[in-house]
């Protein structure tokens, strides 16, 4: 059965994610790639203290990585045994060319002053969120 939101569309073998030549920028075709995908509890905003908070809850966040290819005009395939678990129709935060344990590790550090900085996470930059229910989009890298 394929499954398909706005956005992601899950293939025989992983899943097709939609995203913009911004957020898309580091993939490297056939090289490791991770998306990690955050519920943020029905908030409008997120921050790290928000999303902190969240990946110390399993049930609330999820990671696609695998080999990544690129598909299409904004479109990465990303071969993997995960599975989605995030309500796209609630609010959530979207972090390109992270996993959670990384993700986890960033959260922990508090950013400083410099503009390489996401919602407070340091390392990451902010990217165009092209989902509405997406409240805070960011990639890694600067």
């Amino acid at each position: 059965m394929t499954e398909r939101t706005s956005f992601v569309e899950q293939v025989s073998d992983g899943y097709v994610i939609t995203g913009n030549e911004q957020s898309l920028k580091d993939v490297r075709q056939d090289g490791n790639y991770a998306i990690t995908f955050v519920d943020v509890g029905g908030r409008k905003t997120a921050d790290r203290d928000v999303i902190k908070n969240a990946l110390s809850d399993s049930s609330k966040y999820c990671t696609l990585e695998g080999k990544a290819k690129l598909v299409g005009k904004n479109q990465v395939k990303i071969t993997t045994d995960s599975k989605l678990t995030v309500d796209f129709k609630q609010p959530f935060a979207t972090f390109w060319g992270v996993n959670a344990e990384r993700l986890r590790d960033l959260t922990s550090r508090r950013a400083d002053s410099s503009p390489c900085n996401c919602g407070g996470i340091p390392d990451m930059h902010q990217v165009t969120c092209e989902i509405i229910t997406s409240v805070l989009c960011c990639a890694s890298g600067c």
